[in-house]
């Protein structure tokens, strides 16, 4: 996937290495680069990580090689009151 991305950007006169300069990153989790590979295809991706796994440049970085918009849908609230029942229950 990584390979598939840097062509991917190259082709759309984007550099990959200073897109994720942006995001003061040096390389891409295998999830990440299949994700945002599978995105720049035009396909739709579910990216199922943990918080702090890095799923921000799943969403972010694609829109950037297009110089597009995203948009994304995210349970954040959902998630902010699961993890202050589970912060109330200790």
């Amino acid at each position: 996937a990584w390979s598939e991305l840097v062509g991917i950007a190259r082709h759309r006169g984007a550099s990959l290495s200073s897109l994720l300069d942006k995001f003061g990153i040096t390389q891409l989790h295998p999830f990440q680069a299949l994700s945002i590979a599978t995105t720049m295809r035009g396909r739709d991706v579910l990216v199922n990580q943990p918080t702090g796994s890095g799923k921000s440049a799943c969403f972010q970085l694609p829109p950037l090689f297009n110089n597009e918009l995203g948009i994304v849908v995210s349970p954040l609230i959902s998630l902010m009151i699961d993890q202050d029942e589970r912060l109330q229950k200790r």
